[in-house]
């Protein structure tokens, strides 16, 4: 009973749920999407860290590219699904979707839609889970068209002026922006812990 705003989503979005025992499996053309079993949403994920499990009792909130350079996945495929929601959803997930069209800068989206949703999801005490890799600079700093690192003026830069002249990308400035605030990468699970 849990879940059934977020099977609902699923199947409008053209999903389709089958029991199996105690399990209900969420599938795409024949394709196992997502899975709940023992009253926990399980989606398969093929991107960094591979399958995301939600916790029960919190909101599990995804950062990452919205489509991965790396893998070719990101939190698109996920918003897809119709097994997410923007903000809180205790037992499931969280990413953002918002509408952004009414900004007309990168700081403005930042300030007005990005950085309160995170601190939304850091004052919940939401698990925070990446579905990118925070590390790779592919995925922390802007490129442009030609898939060139960029400075502030949009000019190509080289990769080893990324770290002094380039520009964070959107997910780039939300690790940072859980660094600033003492949460620490965990690599064995994905998730950023408080220290």
């Amino acid at each position: 009973r849990k879940y059934l705003d977020e099977i609902g989503l699923a199947l409008e979005k053209g999903l389709k749920a089958d029991v199996d025992g105690s399990i209900i499996r969420i599938s795409k053309n024949g394709d196992e999407v997502a899975r709940v079993t023992n009253n926990v949403l399980t989606f398969k994920y093929t991107g960094f860290g591979g399958e995301i499990t939600a916790n029960p009792n919190k909101t599990t909130t995804l950062i990452g590219k919205w489509i991965d350079r790396v893998d070719g996945v990101g939190l698109k495929k996920i918003n897809e699904s119709g097994l997410t929601s923007s903000g809180r959803n205790i037992g499931g997930f969280n990413i953002l979707s918002a509408n952004t069209d009414i900004y007309k800068t990168d700081g403005e989206i930042w300030a007005n839609v990005n950085e309160p949703w995170l601190y939304e999801a850091i004052s919940n005490n939401d698990i925070i889970r990446n579905v990118s890799n925070p590390f790779d600079i592919n995925n922390r700093f802007k490129k442009n068209e030609f898939d060139q690192f960029v400075d502030l003026n949009g000019l190509p830069i080289s990769q080893t002026e990324v770290g002094t002249r380039g520009v964070l990308s959107f997910f780039g400035r939300e690790v940072e922006l859980l660094q600033s605030n003492g949460y620490v990468f965990n690599a064995n699970n994905k998730t950023w812990v408080k220290r």
